[in-house]
């Protein structure tokens, strides 16, 4: 695991959280939320990458994330918004 920013990880053992999952209802709502969340922000990362030019995807996430813009290198933005980095260069110059 690769951190951007500083970062505190909690780790549960596989085994600890199946036994969870057996009996506790918040564990399995704080799993399916989590796994429901996932799903949501792939399924728009998608959508996105269908439908809006890069441009577009650039623009939006500078408004919604601007501190990982920050911290992330030209390659590692191209990768996220699926363009080559000399496009990301051209689209930050215009």
């Amino acid at each position: 695991i690769t951190c951007i920013v500083p970062s505190v990880l909690e780790l549960i053992p596989r085994d600890e959280l199946y036994a969870a999952l057996e009996h506790s209802i918040l564990a399995n709502k704080i799993v399916r939320h989590f796994h429901e969340t996932a799903y949501l922000y792939r399924l728009k990362k998608q959508k996105d990458l269908l439908t809006k030019d890069a441009k577009t995807r650039y623009l939006e996430l500078i408004k919604e994330e601007p501190l990982i813009i920050k911290s992330l290198s030209i390659e590692r933005i191209a990768k996220f918004l699926g363009i080559h980095p000399r496009s990301l260069s051209r689209l930050r110059k215009g």
